[in-house]
Parts: C-alpha cells; sequence; structure tokens
C-alpha cells in the first residue's frame, strides 16, 4: 500500500508537474489533510497553473482543461459524470459545433442514430444529447489527437461522498485503469478509512488503496502564508494594515482551519461596517481598529471552533472556574496582544458584544458601543490603564513595557 509521505509543497508540486506528463500511469495520486487545512486552495492554484499551459491546437482540434468536481454530498456515480460533463461540455464547444461534432463522433466514437445539426438549421439533434454519461469518459479514454491537453481529473471531499465507497473507488478506478487520464484523489484519509470501516466493504480500504493509489502525500501547509494570501485578496485596507496581527492571532489559535480564517476576515469586514462612520475622522480610529479586529478574531476563532469558554475571556469573575478559563485563553494569546501592545477590550468593545456578532451576525448597539469606548473619550489613557495586563507579564517585560511610557 502507498505509505504518506511528507514533502516540502515545491517537491509535491514537482512531483505533480511530472505526474501529469506521464505517458498512461495507471495510478493514482492522493493528497490528504485535515478538513479546511487548504487542500483545495493548493490544488486549486496548481490547477491555474495548468490551464496557462499553452497548447497548439487547430481547427480541427480542442483542447481539454483540467476538470475538478467534489463529490461532497452526492449520492450516485451519475452525478459526478454530470459534474465532469458540465466542465467538459463548454470546451468542446468553444472551437463550434464542426469541431465538436468531430470529437464526439469520429474522434471519440459515440455512435448515434441522431443527426447533428452541424448547419443550425434546426434538423438535427443538438450535441448535447451525444454527451452522454458513456460519452464523456470517452473524452478521457480517446487517444485521438483532436484532443489536446493533459487529462486532468481531480475529485475531492472522498470522505464526504454519499456514494457507497466500493462504487465510488470503483469508478475511479476504472478511469485509472483505461484512460490516459492522470486522477489525483483529495481527501481526509482518516475520515476516508472511518467511513470505508462503516460501510463494512467486502474489500478493506488498504486493498482498495494499494490498487489504486500510487503516491500518496500528506499536505505540508503554511497556514500563516495562506492566511496572509486570504488577507492580501480581501483588498480591504483595514485587514491588510494590520495584517501580521491577524495572522499572529490565527497561528497561536492552532486551530489549522483555513475556512475559520475565512469566516473570521467576513467577519471583521461586515463588523466595521456596522460602526458609524464619523468614527473614522477620530485620531484613534486606527488604534479602535487595532484593537477590535484582535478581538474579533479571537472571538470569531474560538467560538466557531467551539470553544465555549471564550465567554469567560479578559473576566474578572473572582470564581476560580472562570478564571481557569480566562487564563487558559490568556495563555494562548497573550504574547501576540502584548506585541502589539493592545488594550483590555473593555476599553474598546466588550468581548460579549463581539461574541454576539459572531452568533447572530449582529452588533448591539453600534452607537452606544462606540460612545462607552475608552479611546474615543480621550486621546491618552492613562498609564496603568495601558499596563492592564501587568500581572501576567514578567519582570523584564514589564520593565520593558514601561520604559516606553
Amino acid at each position: 500500500m502507498a505509505s504518506n509521505r511528507q514533502m516540502d509543497n515545491a517537491q509535491l508540486t514537482a512531483y505533480l508537474n511530472e505526474f501529469i506528463k506521464m505517458r498512461r500511469p495507471q495510478f493514482a495520486v492522493m493528497i490528504t489533510g485535515k478538513w479546511g487545512c487548504g487542500k483545495t486552495y493548493y490544488i486549486d492554484g496548481l490547477i491555474k497553473d495548468w490551464e496557462k499551459e499553452k497548447v497548439r491546437t487547430d481547427a480541427d482540434s480542442i483542447r481539454l482543461k483540467p476538470v475538478y468536481v467534489s463529490v461532497y454530498g452526492l449520492h450516485t456515480i451519475s452525478e459526478i459524470v454530470k459534474k465532469i460533463r458540465m466542465k467538459v461540455r463548454p470546451w468542446l464547444y468553444s472551437k463550434g459545433v464542426a469541431v465538436a461534432k468531430k470529437v464526439a463522433l469520429t474522434s471519440l466514437q459515440i455512435l448515434t442514430k441522431s443527426k447533428v445539426d452541424v448547419d443550425g438549421d434546426g434538423t438535427g439533434e443538438d450535441l448535447n444529447s451525444l454527451l452522454d454519461a458513456e460519452g464523456i469518459l470517452e473524452v478521457f479514454k480517446s487517444d485521438s489527437t483532436s484532443v489536446k491537453g493533459s487529462k486532468i481529473l481531480v475529485f475531492d471531499d472522498l470522505e464526504r461522498s454519499r456514494i457507497p465507497l466500493d462504487e465510488l473507488f470503483g469508478f475511479v478506478n476504472s478511469i485509472v485503469e483505461h484512460s490516459d487520464s492522470k486522477v489525483i484523489l483529495i481527501c481526509e484519509e482518516d475520515k476516508l478509512r472511518e467511513a470505508a470501516d462503516k460501510d463494512s466493504l467486502k474489500v478493506e480500504y488498504k486493498d482498495f488503496k494499494e490498487k489504486l493509489v500510487g503516491q500518496a502525500f500528506s499536505l505540508n501547509v503554511d497556514y500563516a502564508a495562506i492566511a496572509g494570501s486570504f488577507i492580501q485578496t480581501t483588498g480591504n485596507q483595514l485587514l491588510i494594515d494590520n495584517r501580521d496581527l491577524i495572522v499572529g492571532l490565527f497561528v497561536a489559535s492552532k486551530c489549522e482551519n483555513l475556512r475559520i480564517i475565512k469566516h473570521c476576515l467576513l467577519d471583521i469586514e461586515r463588523l466595521f461596517n456596522q460602526f458609524p462612520k464619523e468614527i473614522e475622522e477620530n485620531d484613534n480610529y486606527a488604534l479602535f481598529a487595532k484593537n477590535v479586529i484582535a478581538y474579533q478574531v479571537i472571538a470569531s476563532i474560538e467560538d466557531r471552533f467551539g470553544n465555549k469558554d471564550v465567554e469567560k475571556f479578559q473576566s474578572y469573575s473572582i470564581s476560580e472556574e472562570t478564571k481557569k478559563a480566562s487564563q487558559k485563553l490568556e495563555d494562548k494569546y497573550n504574547s501576540v496582544l502584548i506585541r502589539f501592545q493592545l488594550y483590555h477590550s473593555s476599553y474598546v468593545v466588550p468581548l460579549s458584544a463581539l461574541l454576539s456578532f459572531v452568533r447572530t451576525g449582529y452588533l448591539p448597539d453600534p452607537a452606544g458601543l462606540v460612545a462607552g469606548c475608552r479611546l474615543f473619550q480621550s486621546k491618552n489613557l492613562a498609564n496603568w490603564e495601558k499596563l492592564w495586563r501587568c500581572s501576567t507579564l514578567s519582570n523584564e517585560e514589564f520593565l520593558n513595557l514601561l520604559a516606553q511610557e
């Protein structure tokens, strides 16, 4: 059975670039990693690069591009084929009906008693009816010189398919064994193995994998770099200006789920749309924004990750249980909060209000929250207010911060 190899992503990319050029490899490549770790993000970037490849075509040929299909929630093989068909059909049409007819009827040997309306006079049958399930798969099995480009099929979210796994594996295996297609499987393998065990398959998962997968790789994820890229692509200047802070908190959270950071960024954009616009003219607005962003990141990540103890973060409660829960979160995030010299959340927007926003989508009384914000009541906070977390600092950290005042 192909064991999972951990390698630098640059090496993985180099391998995949070689794989798609192989002649009839007759095995699939598996890329695995935790849900939300960036597998789809990684392969999407590769597909975009592969689509840029210069492939020479002429009037009698078409070019296939990589086909990505998520099988999340699909119940039948025909649903997969329909998705492939939806991806492929525009390219068959792109060179015109005449070329599509040649590919469908001659090169791919899809035989039919119906006519194709090449002249557009309404006397024939639309090409769509020719491209049935078998016809679509023939596109990838064909050795015709009329079909240009690497035949790449990417199947994602295998562990979240509703198709019986022996059927799914059999379908993928038929493509791998009987075509020149390069098949890449994306999954969280531990979950896929669990699903296979629950299905009580006639053939054990390890035997399926041994037959189907030639190479398996665990994705090496640079969470900081990807999160930074997400922030940059938003085009939101507020997020970009605070990128290092957001990335630092995301890494400190150890949630390792890029979908959560995406939700978090959307939360921040929506949150600031709810504040009164006039606060942007305040001299302390940038400082206010930095602090609110920091605590919104913590509230969003922890709550979406299912940590209800976030409600106790920075609490003044004398309860030992509450203090213990708060301390655990402070230990996680304080190094970042100290590095960026942030204030206690109560001086900007209470954490309870930010949590309410995460859970409901609305900020309770934005104008009232702004009116009660200490940063907008005075340009200069007292030194003791800036040192609110002094009890958590080492002597060296306390003296360094004190020396800045």
